[in-house]
């Protein structure tokens, strides 16, 4: 919710690309749509995430180390076609893609949690170029319209709508000895 709510409606009706098919890209996604997000599409390397991500109505675009996602999302659907990105991998790599994607003076919302050096996050290209905006939605950086009370209460209130479904999440079982 926090990260939806940096976007500033800026996806209202618009395309969103949401970069991990993990818990919270899902989560993320979800609530994008929720908002009023015209579409959103889901950006991951996994196949079984992808395969969750479509189960749940959502567009998907795997990386597959070949596919230049900002082009491909571009010749698709038009160079003006993103306005927001959504980064919740804490790859700095995948923001330099979500800082590719969106249109020029586009916002990318770095949800993520990014460790050691911005292996792979060149700000020289389209960031310096086209005015992109990253701003930090991280659960650390809560956004000045809410509180952890108003997270929380819009949190369970998609869940109750239905709007968001934490049972078909990606898990991993480990045993425990």
């Amino acid at each position: 919710v926090n990260a939806v709510a940096f976007a500033e409606s800026e996806g209202n009706g618009a395309i969103v690309i949401a970069f991990g098919a993990g818990p919270i890209g899902l989560l993320t996604a979800q609530i994008a749509r929720a908002e009023g997000a015209g579409t959103v599409i889901i950006v991951d390397r996994l196949a079984s995430r992808l395969a969750i991500a479509a189960d749940l109505g959502f567009e998907t675009l795997r990386v597959d180390g070949e596919t230049d996602v900002a082009a491909s999302i571009k010749r698709q659907y038009g160079a003006e076609s993103v306005t927001v990105a959504i980064e919740c991998t804490g790859s700095s790599a995948a923001l330099y893609e979500a800082s590719r994607v969106v249109k020029r003076r586009g916002l990318v919302v770095a949800a993520g949690f990014y460790q050691g050096d911005a292996i792979g996050l060149r700000l020289g290209d389209e960031f310096h170029h086209n005015g992109i905006r990253i701003i930090c939605g991280q659960i650390g950086n809560i956004h000045p319209a809410h509180s952890w009370e108003s997270l929380r209460a819009r949190s369970i209130e998609l869940c109750e709508s239905g709007a968001v479904t934490f049972g078909r999440l990606p898990r991993s079982t480990v045993p425990v000895e």
